[in-house]
């Protein structure tokens, strides 16, 4: 009885300091003692200082930046705040364990070097078609990608580190879903509460604690699976249930009012995959519930008049308009690409091939855009080499994550796998209708957690093993 009492004890603490944190960051968000991106840099600041002793805090500091400060660039040196975090952190795990100290699971050799090989390919297609110059600069975000990947399952030592990242994350991506609902209905005049200042409000589109909405619905959509799978696996204790299910209607509402159409085909698809691995009982609850919740979506998209049931923009066009030049390109170079960055340049030498009607609605975004599909742009500027690497990693982390389901006995672990498999689908869905390889590296942490938590997964494999 002692223990049990001491146990939840311990648990019911765990749910109040997550909590308050919760509450702290809303407050202080509110309140601005300091300007919003001043917060967000001094909480990456302190939790990397903490880093310097206990490495997972420094992780947890490039999370707090991807869920805010995500493309924020430091004056002076001209590198973005995430690149040097990455790199600060790279040293930051060789000073604690040495090169040999650092351990990163049986999934990591296959992953990483399919990761290599995608990166590799790129630097190749860049050096020929674009130079050093753009080489370097596209390098800085897919190296930093490589080593995210890396560092993540080196600074997860235990179950313990997990739970810390993963707990930064809840409460982070938490609180930037409640500040977009705010912002919404501007309580507490939140409307001007905003990453960025003096914000515009673009068809009403949120951005929350993110730099705009598109950031904040890529991270919310890969969320959203994850929580929800572990609230409905039981992936923690019954205490702490309440504050998963609570986060779930908070991030929903969240990605709504983000308007991201894609968004939400994501979310819906990533929660469809999750129906396997949930208990015979709940599958058609959830069916039910996606179902209610999708036709919810319609009728207050029709009753407002919100982006998401319009027909007024020129998005869809975009798409059709990018992706057919895109195409074109492919075709033309299907090796090595035309490099990193060349598309809108070299698209414009398509436009002759475009539906005319298509040039005539949104033909002036031929020559500006980059193609709204992450497939179409890999194999445009990599070649379709680049393109079957990328897809092969990608099909060596969901492989990855099935194992460590079926090797752990933990809840926590197995839901944190099957909840990541539906946010890799809910990525892939959407990164087919945005460049989102470019624009947030969320793709990059999703595989860094899968290396982690087969980590953990197998180690308690061999300890079982070995009683």
């Amino acid at each position: 009885m002692e223990v049990s009492s001491q146990a939840t004890g311990q648990i019911d603490r765990r749910t109040s300091i997550l909590v308050a944190a919760f509450i702290l960051v809303l407050a202080l968000w509110m309140l601005r003692p300091v300007t919003p991106l001043q917060l967000a840099l001094f909480i990456v600041v302190v939790l990397f200082l903490f880093g310097l002793k206990k490495p997972v805090f420094a992780m947890a500091a490039f999370l707090v930046s991807l869920l805010t400060a995500n493309d924020y660039i430091l004056s002076g040196i001209g590198i973005s705040l995430r690149v040097l975090l990455v790199l600060l952190i790279a040293v930051v795990v060789w000073m604690a364990f040495g090169l040999r100290g650092v351990k990163l699971g049986p999934s990591a050799k296959i992953i990483i070097t399919l990761a290599l090989i995608f990166v590799v390919i790129g630097i190749v297609a860049n050096m020929i078609n674009t130079g050093w110059s753009w080489t370097f600069k596209d390098l800085r975000q897919s190296g930093a990608g490589l080593l995210i990947i890396v560092l993540i399952p080196a600074v997860t030592r235990n179950l313990r580190d997990l739970k810390i990242l993963c707990g930064v994350f809840f409460i982070g991506i938490a609180a930037s879903a409640t500040v977009a609902i705010m912002q919404h209905y501007n309580i507490l005049g939140m409307t001007t509460h905003t990453l960025i200042p003096g914000y515009t409000n673009t068809d009403n589109r949120m951005p929350g604690m993110a730099q705009d909405p598109l950031d904040l619905a890529f991270v919310l959509l890969s969320a959203i699976p994850v929580v929800l799978c572990m609230y409905l696996a039981k992936g923690v204790q019954r205490s702490s249930r309440w504050l998963l299910l609570i986060a779930v209607i908070l991030m929903a509402l969240g990605t709504y009012f983000t308007y991201t159409r894609s968004a939400i085909i994501a979310v819906a698809l990533g929660t469809v995959v999750l129906i396997p691995f949930l208990a015979k009982n709940l599958r058609v609850k959830l069916l039910l519930t996606l179902l209610i919740v999708g036709v919810l979506v319609i009728m207050l998209g029709q009753a407002h008049d919100t982006r998401l049931v319009s027909t007024q923009d020129t998005s869809a066009q975009d798409r059709k308009l990018l992706d057919q030049a895109g195409y074109d390109i492919i075709r033309d170079h299907p090796l090595l690409g035309i490099g990193a960055y060349k598309f809108p340049q070299v698209s414009l030498q398509y436009a002759s091939a475009v539906d005319p009607s298509v040039m005539q609605q949104v033909g002036e975004d031929l020559g500006t855009l980059q193609p709204h599909n992450d497939f179409v742009y890999v194999a445009a500027c990599y070649g379709i080499p680049a393109l079957i690497a990328f897809l092969g990693l990608i099909a060596a982390v969901f492989v990855s994550l099935r194992n460590s389901y079926l090797t752990t006995r933990r809840n926590f672990i197995k839901g944190l796998s099957a909840g990541l498999i539906g946010a890799l689908v809910a990525y892939l869905v959407n990164a087919y209708y945005h460049n989102a390889l470019i624009s947030i590296p969320i793709v990059w942490v999703l595989i860094g957690f899968s290396l982690a938590i087969a980590k953990l997964s197998m180690a308690e494999k061999k300890a079982r093993q070995e009683l």
